[in-house]
């Protein structure tokens, strides 16, 4: 607000006769004097608050200084003067003095523009996304042709979630400016989550053309790669991404993660991937000797979890059940929620924690301080590899005990994790996966499980229809050694359909070259029925339309897996060697489902062969499948918190010192 409106502004300083006039202060304010063209401007205003020359110059001069705020309440008051005198002047029809006039104006609103966009993009960094949504549409109102104030409201949309409105907003900007290279670059950020990665592909390509060394284009390119099922190229983008930027931490957690789905390198290969990422990103914030203050051994632990996953994600529906249930005289429960568009999960999950801290906007050293802070004992990383991260806040050591758990598909290869919580169907005895943790074995399934509200009943199929088989997993899932077992299950059952459904057969050429993977393997194409991304609800209804879920590998099901059971459907498996591979095994033995888990490629087609035959077994676990599920440890949060607190009293124990009792 400027002075003479504001009774708190500040005055000129009346030890020193201020300069009533406007030349002096704008002389001032060229010359770099900005404290004596402030003190010129105010003195102008306190005499006449309203006086149009000094409130744009003051405004202009608040822009310059970071004073957002106040520069746009100045220069929507010297809007308003400047209109009065524009009237003024017409009315009187002093057409030459008018004209003078408006060009001033006109000058004035493009200032006006740039203070909305800068008080915008400030607000953005604060993570105020309504705020600054708000100023940043101040902006283009002001001045509808403004391809930067037009990529800064896309950025806003884009955290918010609202991707269609932030694509909107991207090409209008694209439109203003084609070579806005940061435009090219987000817009195919958002095609990607959107689902339509053919087109983000052309736009980080556009990007990459004017930019060729912009890291984040070429990890974005990965991305969209990735959902088109072209892992080596995502690969070689990854990889270049970070010869442009060796500290590209983004693209190297992208790389680690694909190859878990692309097993063109071994286990070996993977722990020494992680390795390489902890002595890169890790080890230089280690400390060098952590000290915690000694803590009683029996008293109630102070557990944190950490994950950008607490909205409307898979993690979030593993963690809820657990949330829910754990026993408050055992343990106090802090998130620390790395969220960027907060959900109606998230507010959810919020009430279930007894401290929530926000921390999608600190970096890893503000996050690390807080859970030192927070006095936190077992410290529980959700989120491994994946997108959004928070594993490096582990390499400050802010905890005594810090745990990997449930969203960790491998070892993170990072020294200062002490645990990776598994379960002994995951890892059984003579695993020889490797790791750097050590392996806490739960004497339970790893995870428990909540179907989403979407999910209907299940429904009991013709007997007579033709058998299919289904899988809706990622077509990243379904490598050539799939396709070739798959195919032969189809020929020793005649009559049988294949149902897939995929969030990459939106792309029809990614669809084209499936059916010719199984058309090479001697699969007539009208043998498959490939079905896009559908709604949730659609999901689960689809469901009635299999027989039985063929589980891909090496990398396995997890939610998919559990959400075929949950609607009846029997899952027939291939026990893998790890971790990703075992995902179903631990659930099938949760179930009391053993039988449908195959240990061998041919035991895996002869299961599937002979419970396609059976009919009566495929009706009785339609008809009763979801209530066993309701029954079993997928489904038993309370027996899953209890598991974790025995399990996490257990490392506290360990670190103290002491047997446990």
């Amino acid at each position: 607000m400027a002075p003479g409106n504001d009774p708190d502004a500040p005055r000129p300083d009346t030890t020193v006769a201020p300069p009533l006039d406007l030349a002096e202060g704008l002389a001032a304010h060229q010359a770099g004097d900005l404290q004596r063209a402030d003190r010129c401007y105010q003195a102008v205003l306190a005499l006449d608050p309203e006086q149009a020359q000094a409130l744009h110059l003051w405004g202009t001069l608040a822009l310059q200084q970071g004073r957002h705020r106040e520069a746009a309440g100045a220069l929507a008051r010297s809007t308003a003067a400047y209109a009065r005198q524009l009237d003024g002047l017409q009315s009187a029809g002093r057409a030459g003095e008018l004209a003078l006039l408006r060009q001033q104006v006109s000058a004035l609103h493009g200032v006006h523009a740039e203070c909305y966009c800068s008080w915008g993009a400030r607000l953005l960094a604060q993570r105020r996304h309504r705020d600054a949504e708000a100023a940043l549409r101040q902006a283009v109102a002001i001045r509808p042709v403004y391809p930067e104030a037009m990529f800064n409201l896309g950025s806003v949309l884009h955290l918010q979630g609202r991707l269609d409105e932030a694509a909107t907003t991207l090409k209008e900007a694209l439109d203003q400016r084609g070579d806005l290279v940061e435009a090219h670059y987000l817009l195919g950020a958002v095609r990607t989550a959107q689902g339509w990665p053919a087109d983000a592909e052309a736009c980080q390509r556009r990007a990459i053309a004017l930019r060729p060394d912009y890291a984040a284009a070429r990890n974005g390119l990965g991305l969209a790669l990735q959902e088109l099922d072209r892992l080596e190229e995502a690969a070689d983008a990854f990889q270049q991404a970070l010869d442009a930027d060796p500290a590209n931490v983004t693209a190297h957690a992208n790389l680690i993660f694909l190859h878990t789905y692309h097993r063109s390198r071994g286990s070996r290969w993977l722990l020494e991937a992680c390795r390489q990422f902890y002595e890169t990103h890790g080890a230089p914030h280690e400390p060098s000797a952590p000290v915690f203050a000694r803590r009683q051994a029996g008293r109630r632990l102070r557990v944190g979890y950490l994950s950008a996953d607490l909205r409307n994600h898979v993690i979030a529906s593993n963690m809820e059940p657990v949330l829910a249930a754990h026993d408050p005289d055992a343990v106090e429960v802090t998130c620390y929620a790395s969220v960027q568009a907060p959900d109606e999960v998230t507010a959810r999950l919020q009430g279930l924690a007894h401290r929530w801290r926000d921390v999608a906007g600190q970096d890893d050293d503000e996050v690390a301080r807080q859970v030192r802070a927070d006095g936190v004992d077992v410290l529980v990383d959700l989120g491994w590899y994946t997108a959004g991260s928070r594993l490096l806040v582990m390499a400050r050591r802010p905890a005594p005990v810090q745990v990997a758990y449930l969203g960790a598909f491998a070892t993170t290869g990072f020294p200062v994790v002490d645990a990776w919580i598994t379960d002994r169907w995951l890892h059984p005895e003579g695993s020889d996966e490797p790791h750097t943790e050590a392996l806490v074995h739960l004497e339970r399934c790893f995870a428990c499980y909540q179907a989403w509200p979407q999910a209907g009943e299940v429904v009991v199929p013709p007997a007579d229809r033709p058998v299919t088989f289904g899988s809706f997993n990622t077509l990243w899932k379904l490598n050539e050694q799939v396709v070739a077992l798959w195919a032969e299950i189809l020929g020793r059952a005649p009559g049988s359909r294949l149902l897939l459904k995929a969030k990459q057969l939106t792309d029809e050429a990614r669809a084209d070259r499936l059916r010719q993977a199984f058309a090479d393997q001697g699969v007539d194409p009208a043998r498959l029925d490939l079905r896009a991304q559908v709604t949730l609800a659609e999901h689960y209804a689809l469901y009635s339309e299999v027989d039985v879920a063929l589980d891909p590998f090496p990398f396995c099901g997890g939610v998919t897996t559990f959400d075929a059971l949950w609607m009846g459907v029997p899952v027939i498996t291939l026990a893998g060697d790890r971790f990703t591979g075992r995902m179903s095994v631990s659930q099938l033995c949760a179930l009391g489902r053993p039988e449908w888990i195959a240990e061998t490629p041919a035991q895996y087609v002869d299961l599937a062969v002979s419970l396609a035959a059976d009919g009566e077994t495929r009706r009785v676990a339609r008809a009763d499948q979801r209530r066993r599920v309701e029954r079993s440890p997928l489904c038993d949060g309370p027996g899953l918190a209890r598991a974790l607190e025995r399990a996490y009293r257990e490392l506290w124990n360990r670190w103290l010192g002491q047997p446990s009792p």
